[in-house]
């Protein structure tokens, strides 16, 4: 317990999102679904999804650092007859194509500290370990639309790419307890934003990993994000308020 230990995992984490974005005085609502990721994920839409942590603690103290980044692209074909009276043909096709590119990132630090150890040890480690936690998280999301339309009579091109980015201070806390010598579980919660940028977010996250061997592990588990954040007002006003969540599994090393 006293010694030094690190950890490194790389996770994949299926993102699921709900909930409603405004931009330029507009809302949408956002509705995507673990079937509807699996879909976007077969076909071919998730261009890329990693999660990476880094833990290290020695003693009651602990420091992680966790990023998560996912990138999805897609495109679309529309045709439609417009009909007008007064033009002679009275009707023509108007075609359009649209590109698409999304960009999720979120990263996280914190700094740990053990309240309470269990003397009943497991691996020679606390069976049961509940530490408080405190941090500071960031989030970038990124929508890049190209969009061609096709008339009768000319070709019009329309291109937008608009990011956000913001940090937010969270405290929390979180259980470990290891059942057996190669199993260990963790339940982590945090609140934050606290209107520094955010008007509030919460996170939980609940995972469970089984080592292999002495240095190799895999996990698994479930996250949830939700985040209440607002900047501008008018027709420069952005909200997010987006539930983030979904499985993850990987594997890792310890040492």
């Amino acid at each position: 317990y006293d010694d030094w230990h690190f950890s490194v995992s790389l996770d994949g984490w299926l993102t699921s999102f709900q909930g409603d974005i405004t931009a330029r005085g507009n809302t949408s609502p956002v509705n995507v679904d673990l079937a509807d990721v699996l879909t976007l994920l077969f076909h071919g839409k998730i261009d890329f999804t990693m999660d990476g942590r880094f833990e290290v603690s020695k003693g009651p103290w602990g420091f992680y650092a966790e990023l998560e980044y996912a990138r999805l692209s897609g495109s679309g074909d529309i045709q439609k007859n417009i009909k007008i009276p007064i033009l002679n043909p009275p009707e023509f096709t108007l075609q359009g194509t649209a590109d698409v590119l999304t960009v999720y990132s979120t990263g996280e630090a914190a700094l740990s500290y053990d309240v309470y150890a269990s003397p009943c040890l497991v691996a020679n480690m606390p069976e049961l370990i509940a530490e408080v936690l405190a941090g500071a998280r960031y989030q970038y999301i990124r929508s890049k639309v190209n969009l061609e339309v096709i008339g009768p009579l000319a070709v019009r091109n329309f291109y937008a790419d608009k990011s956000e980015t913001w940090v937010d201070p969270f405290v929390g806390g979180r259980v470990v307890w290891r059942p057996r010598a190669n199993w260990i579980t963790s339940l982590q919660t945090d609140f934050g934003g606290f209107t520094v940028s955010s008007n509030f977010t919460f996170n939980v996250r609940a995972e469970a990993a089984y080592r292999i061997n002495k240095w190799l592990f895999i996990n698994a588990g479930y996250r949830a994000l939700y985040t209440d954040f607002e900047t501008g007002s008018g027709d420069e006003k952005f909200a997010y308020n987006m539930w983030v969540h979904g499985p993850f599994f990987g594997v890792g090393a310890e040492f």
